[in-house]
């Protein structure tokens, strides 16, 4: 899948809060699952040493077009 990772570069940990689009796409991920609140929680490429050991948690929906194209492609 693809999504618009924009503004991921300082992500921590928690819940992301920062500003992306949901028609936007820059960047391939792979979704790993979801917690009981419905929040994704996302693999990145850019290593364990980024954010939760390489994931993000995106909150419900379409967040950051998390949904938008699910096809792999970039």
């Amino acid at each position: 899948m693809s999504v618009d990772a924009t503004n991921w570069k300082f992500y921590k940990s928690g819940i992301f809060e920062g500003d992306c689009r949901d028609d936007y796409h820059n960047h391939a991920v792979v979704a790993v699952g979801f917690d009981y609140a419905g929040n994704w929680k996302i693999r990145n490429s850019w290593g364990e040493s980024w954010g939760e050991e390489g994931h993000i948690w995106l909150k419900p929906g379409n967040t950051c077009a998390v949904m938008t194209r699910v096809d792999g492609a970039v």
